[in-house]
């Protein structure tokens, strides 16, 4: 069985993994951890709109791509560590609901 969203390199759940995003968001806002804004992760040198990048992720789960998803998993994860903020797992559908 192939899956069409696994093949173009999409993330297969990409509602649950925005509703894990928020989640954590919400935990570091919660632990006044510096970075805790969608504004402050995914960004590049150089590239005014990489500001916004997480935001269109929450707006459109759809696009959300994996290797996208997988950075920004690990930056919200090091700044989790950094303050000392112990995140769950990533969501499943059920949960996500």
């Amino acid at each position: 069985m192939t899956d069409k969203n696994r093949q173009d390199g999409r993330l297969f759940d990409g509602e649950a993994f925005v509703r894990w995003v928020l989640l954590a968001l919400a935990e570091l806002r919660s632990a006044k951890a510096e970075k805790c804004r969608p504004s402050h992760f995914l960004n590049e040198d150089g590239v005014r709109s990489s500001a916004n990048r997480v935001g269109r992720m929450i707006k459109n789960p759809d696009a959300v791509t994996l290797a996208k998803a997988g950075r920004l998993e690990a930056e919200i994860r090091e700044e989790a560590s950094r303050v000392g903020v112990s995140l769950p797992d990533r969501l499943t559908r059920k949960d996500a609901a």
